[in-house]
């Protein structure tokens, strides 16, 4: 048997509070209309009117 030396952590639990991205996949889920997208452009076009923001890049 191999003996290590090894430290444990506490973490707290996971709150959607605590990560941004929570609040964006929230949005994001709610005012995208649910539909077929021709092209992965498309998508980053409703999203982004969503999150007021360009991000087709």
């Amino acid at each position: 048997m191999i003996s290590i030396e090894a430290q444990s952590t506490f973490l707290s639990p996971y709150s959607p509070n605590f990560n941004s991205i929570e609040n964006y996949w929230s949005k994001i889920k709610e005012n995208v209309p649910t539909q077929e997208y021709p092209n992965p452009i498309g998508i980053n076009q409703a999203i982004g009117l969503v999150l007021g923001e360009d991000i087709t890049g």
